[in-house]
């Protein structure tokens, strides 16, 4: 037996995915958001909705951070969902955190290149969101069904 409530392992794992659907969802809206209001504002009001947008997608990242590490706990013993949730968490830092910093500054730079930011950054999503699913698929299906070699999940007798 568990020391830990099998409810509480499956919804702290639960929680990594739900999050990251919403931040994602979040990113996307941000995109449709700028286009739209960067057409109707001067360039002060601009920031400041920009900067709060920033300031909300920021917030939403670290709790997608902090749902991740005990998704990545309760899954240590199952390597390959556990896998797909350290993947899915380092595609997402990269891509949110270290690559805007890096170079998306000397992007910028470029003349004549197209904005291929945000269909970067939303390709990054999608993929993040298709590993972590993947891993919970694997969580869930060898946690009902027992190990994904072909072993059968205990019977119980009646």
């Amino acid at each position: 037996m568990t020391s830990r409530p099998k409810l509480f392992t499956d919804a702290a794992v639960l929680l990594y995915p739900l999050l990251l659907a919403i931040f994602s969802g979040a990113v996307l809206c941000d995109m449709v958001y700028s286009r739209i209001v960067g057409v109707e504002l001067d360039d002060a009001d601009r920031l400041v909705v920009y900067s709060g947008v920033a300031d909300a997608l920021l917030f939403l990242c670290f709790l997608v951070t902090a749902s991740a590490i005990p998704a990545i706990v309760f899954s240590w013993r199952q390597p390959r969902a556990r896998l797909y949730f350290i993947l899915g968490l380092c595609l997402l830092l990269v891509f949110e955190l270290l690559l805007p910093m890096v170079f998306f500054p000397a992007i910028k730079q470029v003349p004549g290149l197209p904005a291929a930011g945000p269909w970067i950054r939303l390709s990054a999503h999608a993929l993040a969101l298709i590993l972590v699913f993947s891993g919970l698929r694997i969580y869930l299906r060898v946690d009902l069904h027992g190990s994904l070699a072909g072993t059968a999940a205990p019977r119980l007798e009646t």
